[in-house]
């Protein structure tokens, strides 16, 4: 009896998205509706994003993508009505200068597949099995588990003195290949924040502790020159990683929360504010600039004259960019007989995971980005759009493929956590790679292509983990002072003598 009315319940939210995607589908003309549907699926979100950091022993994967999806698709999209004070989300066509329009219709059904792809994630969380177990913290007290840190501390820090990571991530040369020192930065920066609060919250000693708060300096650094995004969904898997450490509604759990809070309230201040202020320093300085070059820049734009401007921009950007639902509904209006591309974009997709010394001509065969791919084909404008895997479905099979593509990547996304589990026994190293994984759903924004590379990446970064994991823990050898010969026990120390006698050693 209890098992079927869990089931009712696990199945209640996806039929209660469903009907409202049904609704937007038949009265697609309805601003009011869309409206209606809109705050629907931000609350679900915020609601969802709340369990998901309360409830770290529950994680499934599938939850995840379904949150991140409601996330940027329906909260981004009532942001967006809220700063711009309307229903009529198309009296701002944000695409327009860029030669893409979209109207009530498209964004209704952009809306629906959003909500029927949620929905089908939630069907799959019901009879998915979590992926975390509080149990393996305890295997984070090991000196071996700062390893992980210091690795991606290196790796950040040769990133950034190396110029292969700066303003919105890795460097890309001029023929278009990708700097791995700035690949594996903008990988594993992100993960190891929340990876090394676990550490830092454990029984380590002050100095160690001391340590690993300072190696946080260059991983939040690479995290703010990547993105807001990227510190956003950083800071909510750090809210997790606090929950998991045991951190509850009590004395200790609201004084640590309220810490938590204040430093992220902070960090976030600073963080979209220093952002866009390197957004007008490159503008200025132009792709050449060399980073420190860009960071002095925002600096004195942040204490100078152009503060009030860069923080009036900001509220713009703020409240027009997360209307990514604009972008898919833009595409769905679009009738073109050369879409759908049928798998073309997932087959670029997986050519571009190849490296290129297995495959030399890669860059100069296949499009940098997905928009190189897929605009030409809705016969638009190429231009750097708001990709994502429900973008991808549309672009490869239409409707149906918005709705499939999602549950693809939690398949796949499944099955790599769990040939990890399998094939490693080091619990710091499949913890790290948790945080990536969730990351990676979190982050909505990004390409299936972006995905598949990820996770080839991910697994180097394993292997050099493991090597490292192998080494040995360095020890200083002890000084033994002897005391004088004893007839009886031969040469015996004082000091052996006497944690012998104290522990009840029959000699």
């Amino acid at each position: 009896m209890k098992a079927r009315a869990a089931s009712v319940k696990a199945l209640a939210k996806p039929l209660f998205l469903g009907f409202a995607a049904l609704l937007l589908l038949f009265f697609s003309r309805s601003a009011l509706l869309f409206a209606a549907a809109v705050v629907l699926a931000a609350g679900v979100a915020l609601l969802d994003l709340s369990r998901l950091i309360l409830r770290t022993d529950r994680i499934r994967l599938s939850f995840t993508l379904a949150v991140s999806i409601l996330l940027g698709y329906g909260l981004g999209s009532a942001i967006y009505l809220i700063s711009y004070g309307t229903i009529d989300a198309t009296q701002y066509p944000y695409w327009a200068p860029k030669g893409l329009l979209f109207d009530q219709e498209g964004l209704a059904t952009a809306l629906a597949a959003s909500l029927l792809a949620a929905a089908v994630l939630y069907v799959r969380a019901a009879v998915e099995r979590p992926v975390h177990s509080n149990a393996i913290l305890y295997s984070l007290a090991s000196p071996k588990a700062e390893r992980l840190v210091w690795l991606g501390v290196a790796v950040a820090l040769l990133a950034l003195l190396a110029g292969d990571i700066g303003y919105g991530g890795a460097f890309v040369s001029d023929t278009g290949h990708v700097s791995p020192v700035g690949a594996f930065g903008n990988l594993m920066a992100p993960p190891l924040v929340p990876y090394a609060l676990l550490l830092i919250t454990d029984k380590r000693s002050l100095a160690k502790r001391l340590m690993l708060v300072a190696a946080l300096v260059p991983l939040l650094a690479v995290t703010l020159l990547l993105g807001r995004r990227y510190l956003l969904y950083v800071l909510v898997l750090s809210a997790m990683a606090l929950h998991m450490r045991g951190y509850r509604f009590n004395k200790r759990g609201l004084v640590v929360g309220a810490g938590f809070f204040v430093l992220t309230t902070l960090l976030l201040y600073f963080g979209f504010n220093f952002f866009m202020a390197l957004r007008f320093a490159a503008g200025e300085l132009g792709r050449d600039a060399s980073l420190p070059e860009l960071v002095r820049a925002a600096l004195s734009q942040l204490s100078g004259t152009q503060a009030h401007l860069v923080q009036g921009y900001l509220a713009e950007n703020v409240a027009s960019r997360p209307f990514i639902l604009s972008y898919l509904a833009g595409l769905m209006g679009i009738s073109s007989t050369q879409m759908p591309a049928f798998g073309a974009e997932f087959l670029n997709s997986m050519q571009m995971t190849i490296p290129s010394v297995l495959m030399p001509g890669k860059v100069a065969a296949l499009p940098s980005t997905p928009e190189d791919l897929v605009h030409p084909l809705y016969g638009i404008p190429v231009f750097d759009g708001p990709n994502s895997v429900l973008v991808a479905g549309f672009d490869d099979f239409g409707f149906l493929g918005a709705l499939v593509y999602p549950l693809g990547v939690v398949l796949l996304f499944g099955w790599f956590n769990k040939f990890v589990r399998a094939a490693v026994r080091d619990a710091p190293i499949r913890l790290f790679v948790l945080f990536a994984l969730l990351f990676q759903l979190l982050y909505i924004e990004q390409g299936i292509g972006t995905l598949f590379v990820t996770l080839r990446n991910l697994a180097i970064v394993i292997g050099a983990a493991w090597v490292l994991g192998r080494l040995p823990i360095p020890r200083l050898a002890r000084r033994v002072r002897y005391g004088r010969p004893n007839a009886l026990y031969g040469v015996r120390s004082a000091r052996a003598r006497q944690r012998n006698t104290l522990h009840g050693a029959d000699l």
